[in-house]
């Protein structure tokens, strides 16, 4: 399966096709009308740019399940400080 790649204006995917016998390849978004190719750096992207819309998309779909649902997302931890832990181990013995 062909990972989904974005375009690096808009940031939605694209698609993509190859003419017969050849190793380029092409990609157009459908949304701003830009289209690059296997031969321009930018059309390629990293791990890191997949894994990052990877987990976008992850995280979308987790709140429009939550938003069905009726739910709502649940709120950050605190962060406490060292000295905060230290006194609640001190209270907890």
């Amino acid at each position: 399966m062909e990972l989904a790649t974005e375009c690096t204006h808009c940031r939605v995917a694209m698609s993509s096709w190859t003419a017969p016998g050849s190793t380029v390849r092409y990609w157009k978004c459908h949304l701003c009308r830009r289209t690059y190719s296997s031969l321009q750096h930018e059309a390629q992207p990293s791990d890191e740019e997949v894994r990052w819309s990877q987990l976008k998309r992850r995280a979308a779909s987790w709140f429009e399940r939550l938003e069905r649902e009726g739910r709502t997302a649940p709120a950050s931890p605190r962060r406490l400080s060292v000295e905060a832990v230290a006194a609640a181990a001190a209270r907890s013995r």
